[in-house]
């Protein structure tokens, strides 16, 4: 049989599917309903279209019977995320994320399973969800930072939210990214890894606070974010800085774009970003140390307890911000230097 201009109610917890045409079937035990046209109004964020949707009992003589929801949808992904974080799924609020974290449009396929009883938890509904959307923009996932997602894919499960795509943060390309969003009350923080573009744009958006110049070119780098709760956000991020040229004239250093070297580096990132912890070795120089940056984003002081440079120098350096467009003072209270081979 089959209807129109109708009002579906595909689960009680979620708003109803109007206008709806469909054509339903019951034979051999077995109950289907497709959605051949109609929409659900969102909470927040805009209208659903849920056509080619379909519920199904493959088995009614079940007590209770197991209904089978199949999505497809085409919505914008606020609104997709505002139903998915109702009652019984609740993974947006689980994950202490809000529904409108992310903006733009997307299609959306998955399987919704639950038992036909009343006052259904959440342990009762199984459901995986995958979403696709050619652009995202988000001020939400990574705090004061602009993030554009091209081609992501999101994937929903009761474990947690995963989703992954290229795309910009503040200008700074990354390719292969991953969000985990994990859920439950005792759920590990959310995470970010992917492949990131280290350069000069790098150094300047994210106020790293090494010398003006001594940074050029662009290069891969392997990066990973944590999100603990209302801390600041970790990185850590390690790199062979191909095709990044690197120099400190006050040593008379220079690493050539085509050599390799090693860059490893962990901080904070937040309105006063920080390096806690820097290691950088190529072209014959060793440095091991950490970077602090003013309110301004400039150097404040890059404090290293050993720089290794050329065989010629073997000391501990220290290098003080005296503002912007200006040499950093440097500071050595120790150590060796061989003249002869400066």
């Amino acid at each position: 049989f089959e209807f129109s201009d109708a009002e579906v109610q595909a689960m009680q917890t979620l708003p109803p599917i109007t206008g709806a045409r469909v054509h339903a079937s019951l034979g051999g035990h077995r109950f289907a309903v497709t959605l051949e046209a109609g929409e659900m109004t969102a909470p927040q964020g805009g209208v659903i279209d849920a056509t080619g949707s379909t519920l199904r009992v493959s088995d009614m003589r079940q007590k209770p019977a197991v209904a089978e929801l199949l999505l497809k949808t085409r919505a914008p992904v606020t609104a997709a995320l505002s139903v998915l974080d109702l009652e019984p799924f609740r993974f947006l609020t689980k994950a202490g994320q809000p529904v409108d974290l992310a903006e733009g449009v997307g299609w959306a396929e998955g399987r919704i399973t639950f038992p036909l009883k009343g006052k259904l938890q959440g342990s009762d509904v199984d459901f995986e969800v995958v979403a696709n959307a050619e652009t995202l923009i988000s001020e939400v996932l990574v705090p004061g930072r602009v993030l554009e997602g091209r081609s992501g894919r999101l994937l929903a499960r009761p474990t947690g939210l995963e989703i992954t795509g290229d795309g910009d943060l503040d200008g700074v390309p990354f390719t292969g990214a991953v969000v985990q969003i994990p859920l439950g009350e005792d759920a590990p923080a959310p995470t970010v890894d992917g492949e990131v573009e280290i350069g000069e744009n790098f150094v300047e958006t994210f106020g790293i606070g090494l010398p003006e110049g001594s940074v050029k070119g662009a290069g891969p780098a392997n990066f990973a974010l944590e999100f603990p709760g209302d801390a600041p956000i970790r990185y850590s991020m390690s790199s062979q800085m191909r095709g990044v040229v690197l120099s400190l004239e006050p040593l008379g250093w220079v690493k050539p774009a085509r050599s390799e070297g090693r860059l490893e580096l962990s901080g904070r990132l937040g309105a006063q970003p920080s390096v806690d912890e820097l290691t950088l070795r190529g072209a014959g120089l060793t440095a091991e140390g950490s970077v602090t940056t003013t309110a301004e984003g400039g150097l404040e002081e890059a404090r290293f307890t050993r720089v290794s440079a050329g065989g010629w120098l073997d000391a501990p350096v220290l290098l003080k911000g005296r503002g912007l467009g200006r040499e950093p003072a440097i500071e050595v209270r120790g150590g060796r230097i061989d003249i002869r081979k400066t």
